[in-house]
């Protein structure tokens, strides 16, 4: 019922279990065509969080040095790239190639990736905004899982995202 943002954290580690936990479930998040334009990077050593720190706002860098992990979702703003991977993991789940090639096709209409313009003109706003929104979904999702854990409800274990 409460709700709140975790801006003070203990450095006390997350367990690797649960992280691995997360972020299976977040591999599973919503994502037009199941392409997952994003990808995730967990960041733990000092040495990788000293050089994020510059791209970080106001206290933010001070916040996600001290925070046990740091979660980066990036997005891929060229989905199409992706068709090699997706035709892979649909013939490794047992689907035809046809319908493989027709889901890529299908995903090239929609994100303009085709030359059409997509779906109502989503290449005129970018595919960019599609993969963003995507890369929304995982990390809404890797976040709520974490919560489910506990690990942002008792800020002892809170992560930065």
């Amino acid at each position: 019922q409460a709700r709140c943002a975790a801006k003070y954290f203990l450095p006390d580690p997350i367990p690797e279990s649960v992280v691995r936990e997360v972020l299976a479930a977040t591999l599973r998040a919503p994502s037009s065509f199941n392409f997952q334009p994003w990808a995730c990077v967990i960041v733990r050593s000092a040495a990788q969080k000293d050089a994020l720190a510059p791209a970080m706002l106001g206290h933010n860098a001070t916040r996600m040095k001290i925070a046990p992990l740091t979660a980066i979702f990036c997005a891929d703003v060229t989905p199409s790239a992706r068709a090699d991977a997706v035709r892979r993991n649909h013939a490794a789940a047992g689907l035809a190639s046809s319908v493989s090639d027709n889901i890529v096709k299908l995903m090239q209409g929609y994100s303009g990736d085709d030359g059409s313009g997509g779906v109502d003109g989503a290449r005129a706003r970018g595919t960019e905004a599609w993969a963003f929104k995507m890369t929304g979904f995982a990390a809404q999702t890797y976040l709520l899982g974490m919560a489910a854990h506990g690990e942002s409800e008792r800020r002892r274990n809170a992560i930065y995202v």
